[in-house]
Formats: C-alpha cells, sequence, structure tokens
C-alpha cells in the first residue's frame, strides 16, 4: 500500500490518472474538490462509495456524479452516514466497508467558530485530521495490495508552526482559538 500526500492548489491536484479500476472512498465527496474528485475517478472506470453525514445526501450526491460523469465507472452511496467529527460515528461507517483500492481523505470544514465535538475536541481539527486518521487506521485491513491513501491537505498548512507544541488543552481554549492557524494545524497533520 501506498501513503501519499498532496497539498492542492485551488485547481485540486489528486492523481487520479494513476488509478483506473477498482473501488474509491472519497471524504468530502458531497461538494468542492471531492466531488470533481469521484466525477474523475467514475469517468476513468473507477467505482466510488460517497459517503455523507446522511444517507439521503450520500443518494443525492452520487445521483449528481453518476449524471455530470457518465461513466464507465459508477457511483454509489454508502449506507451508513459519516460524520468525521465522531470517532463513533467513523467506526460504525468503517464496519460497513468492504475492499478498497483507494482511499482520498478530503473532507474537511475551514474556519468555523470554536466548535466541540460530541468527543469533546474542537471540531476543526477533529474532523479534518482526527476523523481521518481513525477511519484510515479503521479501513487499513480492507485496503488491497497496491491500493493508495491520499491525504489531500491545503496550502493553509503554512499558517501553523511545526514547531509550536499544542495540545488537545489549547485546541480547546476559547481564550486562544484563532480559526486560521487551528485550521492551518488541521492541514499540518495532512502534509
Amino acid at each position: 500500500m501506498m501513503v501519499e500526500a498532496y497539498t492542492h492548489n485551488v485547481r485540486g491536484r489528486i492523481p487520479t490518472d494513476r488509478v483506473t479500476k477498482g473501488l474509491a472512498l472519497v471524504t468530502g465527496a458531497t461538494a468542492g474538490i471531492g466531488f470533481q474528485t469521484c466525477v474523475l475517478l467514475c469517468e476513468r472506470g473507477v467505482d466510488v462509495l460517497v459517503p455523507a453525514r446522511s444517507v439521503e445526501q450520500a443518494v443525492k450526491t452520487a445521483q449528481l456524479i453518476n449524471e455530470a460523469s457518465k461513466g464507465p465507472g459508477i457511483a454509489r452511496p454508502c449506507s451508513v452516514p459519516l460524520d468525521l467529527a465522531s470517532r463513533e460515528s467513523v467506526k460504525k461507517f468503517a464496519e460497513s466497508l468492504t475492499d478498497i483500492n483507494l482511499l482520498v481523505l478530503n473532507a474537511g470544514v475551514m474556519m468555523p467558530p470554536l466548535t466541540m465535538s460530541t468527543d469533546g475536541l474542537e471540531a476543526q481539527f477533529q474532523t479534518n485530521h482526527l476523523g481521518h486518521f481513525v477511519l484510515t487506521n479503521e479501513v487499513l485491513p480492507l485496503l488491497n495490495d497496491g491500493a493508495r491513501v491520499v491525504a489531500v491537505s491545503s496550502v493553509a498548512h503554512r499558517f501553523s508552526s511545526p514547531d509550536e507544541l499544542w495540545t488537545a488543552e489549547k485546541l480547546n481554549d476559547r481564550r486562544t482559538y484563532h480559526k486560521l492557524r487551528w485550521y492551518g494545524w488541521s492541514k499540518l497533520c495532512a502534509v
């Protein structure tokens, strides 16, 4: 298995040309770079699993991807919701999966006001990094030989410093919360 990290720019750079068959799971498939990644993968013959926070949204998005791509790959909605801000949701979602050839960790939230997840952690960091970390660990046994894991990041990772020591307590501190730096930290973890 190969693990890759790419920093995308405004055009989005995910190496979809390297995968031409099999089954992909793309988080954040409901909009933006994730949606376009699914369309490109389907056009290249890859079947795509479409997760969302609700099954209804997954069904709607899979239909839109299939209309936009016209195959030969097919987008299929996931039958279990995925909320990356909840470890319980991520684990339940992972239990519903089978073999995967490509895992694209793309979903994220950007610079919201300080919000806590159901797990008691700053929601932006949990969604953008910890949720993907848990998902990857849960699906590792399902990744086929030659499978790829692609972590999508952002140039915003430069807004944080790897030298600065931070802890869960600091991430959750309302007095020091800075949404851009916290977003940068969440993206730095994907680089």
